[in-house]
């Protein structure tokens, strides 16, 4: 059994992984133009440093701070004036 928490933001995508052997961390970089490619590659990693099937991971929990990067930083669609 394990369990997995991501985090992606606008620079780098931050994973952990919980399994009955222990907690490991992980940090790939973003792929703004496909998101799913920087968490698929970081999981893939991940997996393999933890020595954890991805068939035998139980929970996934996702996060993402891009949308408030954008509010915070006024940079992206229909910009505020």
């Amino acid at each position: 059994m394990a369990r997995v928490g991501v985090d992606v933001g606008g620079t780098n995508t931050d994973l952990v992984l919980e399994a009955d052997h222990g907690v490991y961390f992980h940090k790939v970089a973003s792929t703004p133009s496909d998101q799913s490619d920087g968490v698929l590659v970081g999981l893939r990693e991940l997996c393999e440093q933890a020595d954890v099937k991805p068939s035998d991971i139980d929970l996934i929990v996702h996060g993402t701070t891009v949308a408030t990067n954008v509010t915070l930083e006024n940079d992206g669609a229909g910009k505020l004036e």
